[in-house]
């Protein structure tokens, strides 16, 4: 009882604070609305993709209960307030893409052992060996300490696809989000450190080119962040780095000199979301994580931003261009048509339990495509109403993100477990393929009719199919 007083007597002296008591209050209200949101999203889904979200739905909670289980077991002794120690419990819902990419017969050995172990008071902390087996991809995929080098570079050489040519040894980090392409045979691989500026290099932001079907590092480049793959208006590569800056990249063909224009906006909200270029209204696109999930509009022309009069709500939006004058936006739920015109949502249509910016167009038939974590693609086209019905689906394990090519034939997905890749052929509804790529898998591009890219631990790791 110790701990829950020093835990209540250190939140009443924070709350005293107006600052930290509004970022509370802003973290509740989210939260709040992402747990309805998803609630409404899983009943309306429930009868509009019954058998997909059922067993999608089940398997993901049917792992959350492995992972709770001892918990749960270790608390029929608790009484009274006691219980209350239970509310934490809530915050697994954002653990769903962990749960539903965990191992259900490891969780449920890890499980039965902590059960049993947990009855000796020197071993009751076992109780959370379930919660740690779980979010055991966490450090993996963002942490390099958790890897010698030599194991991550064994790792890259066993994986499927190709790496560059020249790849050196000290280039490989779990610090790339994204590869963008900026002309057919030339593409912006940003990263975190300059090859230089360490005694014990490590990542970098680099330039790729390919050269006889074959892609090479060319030459180190200053766009240093945590950059998702961008897009490109004209000769001109924009890219979003959270949490509010947004940069404008161009590189001479000939002499290979690089300029940057940044653009900093007057927010601290950004996240993982990819920009989204508007080559005719001469506008780049990008959302916040947080605040609402405003739209910031910036002009390609000035590099002035302004944050668009309705934001979308939820939290994580991520915008695609998809008609004149209007963009699809989802949040965390729900997939939306957006008004340029209106500045407002026009159309809402709920779309998965959960998702983290897993959303591509079809620019041919303007079919939208999402990843729900717990395991499940679906597939929308629009209706007579102006909105969307569901039309298909396919189920994956912990889906992440994907992106379609550019011919709309295929689509390439990656998973939360960090090493899943698939290939999906959109005229048979079928995975034709499946790789193996990552740790610190991220970002996809498309770089040919028959080519993609993954942005992972080992630089690019590129795929013809």
């Amino acid at each position: 009882m110790t701990a829950e007083v020093a835990v209540a007597t250190f939140a009443v002296y924070r709350l005293s604070d107006p600052i930290f008591r509004e970022a509370v209050s802003t973290t509740l209200t989210m939260v709040g609305d992402s747990l309805i949101g998803s609630v409404r999203s899983a009943w309306v889904l429930l009868q509009m993709d019954t058998l997909g979200t059922l067993g999608s739905l089940g398997w993901t909670a049917g792992t959350l209960l492995l992972t709770a289980l001892p918990i749960l077991v270790r608390a029929r002794r608790w009484r009274g307030w006691s219980r209350l120690r239970l509310l934490w419990l809530c915050l697994l819902y954002y653990l769903l893409p962990l749960a539903a990419a965990s191992s259900v017969p490891l969780l449920a050995v890890v499980s039965a052992a902590s059960i049993v172990l947990m009855r000796h008071w020197w071993l009751r902390w076992t109780a959370f060996l379930p919660l740690a087996v779980m979010c055991a991809s966490v450090p993996i995929h963002q942490f390099d300490i958790i890897w010698n080098r030599a194991a991550l570079a064994e790792r890259c050489q066993r994986n499927d696809g190709r790496r560059p040519i020249n790849l050196k040894p000290q280039q490989i980090a779990p610090q790339y989000k994204g590869v963008t392409q900026l002309r057919p045979d030339e593409a912006l691989l940003p990263g975190v450190f300059h090859e230089e500026e360490s005694d014990t290099p490590l990542g970098g932001a680099w330039w790729l080119r390919r050269q006889a079907g074959k892609w090479r590092i060319d030459a180190p480049s200053e766009v240093i962040g945590t950059f998702w793959p961008g897009c490109v208006i004209g000769d001109e590569l924009w890219l979003n780095r959270p949490p509010n800056v947004v940069l404008g990249v161009r590189r001479d063909p000939q002499t290979g000199v690089e300029s940057i224009r940044e653009v900093k906006l007057p927010v601290q909200a950004m996240d993982f979301e990819e920009v989204a270029c508007l080559p005719d209204e001469g506008l780049v696109l990008v959302t916040e994580a947080l605040n609402g999930s405003g739209i910031w509009a910036i002009s390609v022309k000035t590099g002035e931003g302004r944050r668009l009069t309705n934001p979308v709500g939820g939290i994580g939006a991520v915008a695609r261009l998809w008609k004149p004058g209007r963009v699809v936006v989802t949040n965390g739920n729900d997939l939306m048509i957006y008004s340029l015109e209106r500045e407002e949502v026009i159309a809402r249509t709920p779309a998965a339990v959960q998702m983290f910016g897993g959303m591509d167009v079809c620019p041919l038939d303007d079919e939208v495509a999402i990843c729900d974590v717990i395991g499940r693609c679906r597939f929308f086209t629009p209706d007579e109403e102006g909105t969307f019905r569901f039309d298909w689906g396919i189920s994956l394990r912990a889906p992440r993100t994907l992106v379609y090519s550019p011919d709309c034939s295929h689509i390439v997905v990656t998973s939360w477990d960090d090493e899943s890749v698939w290939l999906i052929e959109r005229a048979t509804r079928s995975i034709v393929a499946s790789y193996r790529v990552g740790p610190a898998v991220r970002g996809i591009t498309f770089l040919g009719p028959r080519e993609f890219a993954i942005a992972d631990v080992c630089t690019m790791s590129d795929f013809v199919f």
